[in-house]
């Protein structure tokens, strides 16, 4: 399409060109803008790049996106900051204020005493229920650009279906750590293809949750130093051993990779093999011979993971927990910890300093 790469969400249209097109960028845009109003009614509501000498930002799926070029407080970069309406509706839906006191962290670890009392509790009354599922939506919703948010909200997420006091007092403390924390945005530096590949970071928290003994897969995939994708998500096999349920989460990783791999295929972006970044040594050896061996209740369908190892096509590297980032989103972390794993991902907390206040 005349050189430019597009991205359309609804009816929102997102295009992109590289250095060498910007001699005849203009040219290009007018043939784009007449090509969609000869079918729709669009039009043109912001334009990023070095030769235009207008405000360099916008706003994108309700994103607001910075750009910086060289010499603007540092290298040339993108600057993508989260949504932030969903916080100041869940702070006025609790009713707090200025004078409220903010969280450090946004989850506190369960205990088994924990789950009993939660058990032994009636389920929330009149429109409470309602509330809950709404608002754990709307987290749900900011989690995709905060990271800090997958794991709590992945927790009162199981809580849904009948939600207890104890659930309403962990929504109510993720939005207390959001009335101290409402900003974050993400940043890209600017890097080459040619340096550039796709590494994803996989790891587990074996049996962590309380009731099911379930396991949580965490994955992060990055396209060179740029992170494109940060989830957690509950396993769906009761995982036997911490080695069962690393590779399980690094078969749902290298999924992920695999698909963000495929996109760049199609942009006609060639990539190198696909770097699967692991702590545990003994899930890489699983992914690394053929067949289960004595892990006989491994399914099948997990085997593609050893294929793909095999071909080449997919690299195991084995690194220290400490900087294995997906760790984020598999467990309770301390604020240390949190704080450690958003710098090395690119992100950056803030407070309502330089920002609106709620109105």
């Amino acid at each position: 399409m005349k050189g430019l790469t597009g991205l359309v969400h609804g009816d929102d249209f997102l295009v992109v060109g590289n250095l060498e097109e910007l001699k005849w960028f203009d040219e290009t845009l007018k043939w784009f803008d007449e090509t969609l109003n000869a079918k729709y009614t669009a039009r043109w509501e912001s334009l990023l790049g070095k030769d235009n000498g207008k405000k360099q930002e916008m706003f994108f799926l309700n994103r607001l996106i910075k750009y910086f070029p060289d010499g603007a407080g540092g290298a040339e970069r993108l600057e993508i900051e989260a949504d932030a309406r969903h916080v100041d509706l869940l702070i006025r839906d609790f009713g707090f204020d200025a004078k409220t006191k903010g969280c450090d962290v946004p989850e506190d670890k369960p205990t088994s005493l924990d789950l009993i009392e939660t058990e032994r509790q009636p389920g929330l009354g009149g429109q409470m229920p309602s509330q809950f599922r709404s608002m754990v939506m709307r987290l749900a919703y900011l989690s995709t650009d905060r990271p800090d948010l997958c794991h709590p909200v992945r927790a009162l997420a199981s809580a849904m279906k009948s939600p207890k006091m104890n659930d309403w007092l962990k929504l109510k403390k993720v939005v207390r750590y959001l009335l101290k924390f409402p900003y974050m945005k993400r940043t890209f530096q600017k890097q080459t293809l040619e340096n550039a590949a796709v590494i994803s970071y996989s790891d587990s928290d074996w049996a962590g949750d309380l009731k099911t003994r379930r396991s949580t897969s965490g994955s992060v995939v990055k396209w060179g130093s740029h992170t494109l994708l940060v989830k957690g998500s509950s396993q769906k096999v009761v995982a036997l051993s911490s080695s069962e349920s690393e590779y399980y989460a690094m078969t749902r990783t290298a999924t992920l990779a695999e698909f963000i791999r495929g996109i760049f295929d199609f942009w006609g972006w060639k990539t190198k093999a696909t770097k699967l970044r692991v702590d545990s040594s003994s899930a890489k050896a699983l992914s690394e011979r053929r067949g289960v061996g004595q892990s006989r209740h491994i399914q099948a369908k997990f085997l593609w993971l050893q294929d793909r190892v095999a071909e080449r096509e997919l690299e195991v590297e084995k690194i220290k927990g400490p900087t294995n980032d997906s760790d984020l989103v598999t467990k309770v972390q301390t604020k240390a910890v949190i704080q450690g794993h958003l710098d090395r991902l690119g992100f950056t907390v803030s407070g309502r300093e330089g920002h609106k206040l709620i109105s």
